[in-house]
């Protein structure tokens, strides 16, 4: 009999950590499948290569984190990334993807490097990369609303292809920002539009600049400023 027991025992355990492993196996690939899905959607809706290593979901707290977020830099410009974030955490309001306007309680950027390219003839690449985003046709693009975005302690990265030298670091401000397009919805290729150009206002606030980069610049926020008017 306890020969018996101990078999039915050691059996248990031995299916316990089969159906285990199973799991993780089971996980890991749907992970691999998540990540490469949203690298392809991502790279559709900016237009532009980009890429996650992680993305992971807590049901706890309401949110989609994407770990370690990269978005190359706009067909034209040196290769390389514009912008390279640590965390974009999304925190989702579940009842609202029941209605026809979703809604994203909070966009919270961390850890973002933005990498300026400026180059003769074609301005940065952050103006142009918000210039083609917004441009991007929403028709059957899927919509949501943002409610908050938050952006802290980012850093700016200057290269020119008419500035000898290193790359110049420099802080920026946090950028927050309330009810992207008064609340209207938006699709992600124009919440990441919003964004760049708000990082391209908060770059002018930074000591600094060297001139022919801060003019640049200032014409690009004049310009979207403009445009903003005129619709």
């Amino acid at each position: 009999m306890k020969s018996f027991v101990k078999f039915a025992l050691t059996s248990v355990g031995l299916v316990l950590i089969l159906i285990g492993v199973i799991g993780i196996f089971v996980l890991t690939q749907a992970q691999d499948f998540l990540t490469k899905a949203v690298d392809e959607v991502l790279t559709e809706a900016f237009g532009s290569s980009a890429s996650v290593k992680l993305v992971s979901l807590n049901p706890a707290n309401r949110t989609l984190v994407l770990h370690e977020f990269a978005l190359a830099n706009p067909e034209g410009f040196a290769p390389g990334d514009a912008l390279r974030c640590a965390r974009v955490e999304l925190r989702l309001k579940p009842r609202t993807f029941l209605t026809d306007t979703p809604a994203i309680e909070m966009m919270d950027i961390e850890g973002a490097d933005i990498h300026y390219r400026y180059e003769l003839g074609r301005g940065t690449n952050i103006a142009a990369l918000a210039r083609t985003l917004s441009e991007k046709p929403v028709e059957d693009a899927p919509a949501f609303k943002v409610e908050k975005l938050r952006c802290r302690d980012a850093k700016i990265h200057f290269s020119a292809n008419i500035i000898p030298g290193p790359d110049l670091a420099l802080n920026v401000v946090t950028i927050r920002l309330e009810n992207l397009e008064n609340g209207a919805p938006i699709t992600t290729a124009q919440a990441a539009s919003i964004f760049l150009r708000s990082v391209l206002k908060e770059t002018l606030t930074i000591k600094g600049l060297l001139g022919p980069v801060f003019a640049k610049i200032r014409g690009e926020v004049d310009e979207f400023s403009a445009d903003d008017e005129a619709s």
